[in-house]
């Protein structure tokens, strides 16, 4: 999974998660003087519940907003991909080569919850 908040490509989340809720996070930040293979010192409280089936395998994740990844408000978009990698490569927005391709994420538009009724 990848999040790009600023919608700029200058920096994004990564998260690989497996079936057995192993997770994998980083920060890639493409600012002068960074590391291009990512921030690994960035670890936020990611909660991870899977489970499988004999054809498929489930994953849900709970992501805290940060500094990096702050919390989205009404009208706004986030360039974000959801990809896999077995049995085939496979992505929500194709990428058409490397997965971390940010230019080619998908965009996702955040809107006001409704309201309720009293």
């Amino acid at each position: 999974m990848f999040f790009d908040p600023t919608g700029t490509g200058a920096g994004f989340a990564q998260f690989v998660l497996s079936p057995l809720g192993d997770v994998y996070d980083s920060r890639i930040d493409f600012a002068p003087g960074s590391r291009p293979s990512g921030n690994l010192d960035w670890n936020p409280a990611v909660t991870v519940a899977t489970a499988t089936t004999d054809a498929q395998y489930i994953i849900e994740i709970r992501i805290p907003f940060d500094k990096f990844l702050p919390t989205p408000t009404a009208d706004d978009s986030w360039r974000v991909n959801v990809c896999r990698a077995k049995p085939t490569v496979q992505a929500w927005s194709p990428t058409f080569g490397i997965l971390h391709n940010a230019p080619r994420f998908g965009t996702v538009s955040f809107a006001s919850p409704p309201r309720r009724q009293p």
